[in-house]
């Protein structure tokens, strides 16, 4: 049996803050499709508990769908109706350097997502949970899906400073201004790739190549963790996948 192959993306490598940033065609003939029923998918791996995960929605704000770490869980918000933001918290505690293989899918009012460990894909019987957005339809007309950030300096600030450096114009309340700290693969928008980084042979349809900001590196890169730790009494430290170290 052939698997396909597709290129992770390290964001916010070494504490840097970094974005991905895919224009939208709505003239395309998928658009119509996506204004009602919305799938967004992707795997995951951090160790951060805060960080910014993705956006999809308008350059100044409005309608949207997305989604972050906060305090190592993950939280959904889904804006559709003005002043009204339906938010979900997706129990659990995802920082713990495991890919996660992350699923939301919008249809109409009803929304329902999956997450769960990469090394599950493929067994059946996993549970979806569902709920309803707002009872009426409204159409969700995204003109960027953005990955990691909704700004980058692409500096290699301290995590304090990048939290007073990143405001947004976007009306969007997130619970963290910090940026995605980890790795980001196969990333889909209704069945589209949202590659990264150029995949060969993989079959699959793809957006034109997106707007990087900041140090985003290709591959599953790990921080030299070993760097900011001093051993005592002669011991020596080694870096272990992912960002982490013994």
């Amino acid at each position: 049996m052939c698997h396909t192959d597709f290129t992770a993306a390290t964001l916010g490598f070494e504490g840097s803050t970094s974005m991905v940033k895919f224009a939208l065609d709505s003239d395309s003939p998928e658009y119509t499709t996506l204004r009602t029923n919305t799938n967004i998918s992707l795997f995951f791996r951090t160790r951060s508990p805060d960080g910014f995960l993705f956006y999809l929605g308008k350059a100044d704000g409005g309608n949207y769908i997305m989604s972050e770490l906060a305090d190592s869980a993950v939280k959904l918000r889904v804006k559709l109706v003005p002043q009204l933001e339906a938010v979900f918290d997706i129990p659990g505690y995802y920082s713990d350097g495991v890919q996660y293989f992350y699923d939301i899918q919008r249809t109409n009012e009803d929304i329902s997502w999956e997450i769960k460990p990469a090394s599950e894909m493929g067994i059946t019987g996993s549970l979806r949970t569902q709920d309803t957005i707002h009872p009426i339809t409204i159409y969700l007309d995204p003109e960027f899906f953005y990955l990691g950030s909704l700004t980058a300096d692409g500096g290699n600030e301290s995590r304090r400073k990048r939290r007073q450096a990143q405001p947004t114009s976007l009306d969007v309340s997130a619970n963290t201004t910090d940026p995605f700290h980890g790795t980001v693969q196969d990333a889909r928008l209704n069945g589209i790739s949202l590659a990264v980084f150029p995949q060969n042979n993989t079959g699959i349809p793809a957006f034109d190549s997106p707007e990087i900001t900041g140090d985003v590196r290709e591959g599953e890169v790990s921080d030299d963790i070993c760097a900011n730790h001093t051993c005592q009494n002669g011991g020596t430290c080694q870096n272990v996948f992912y960002s982490d170290y013994q």
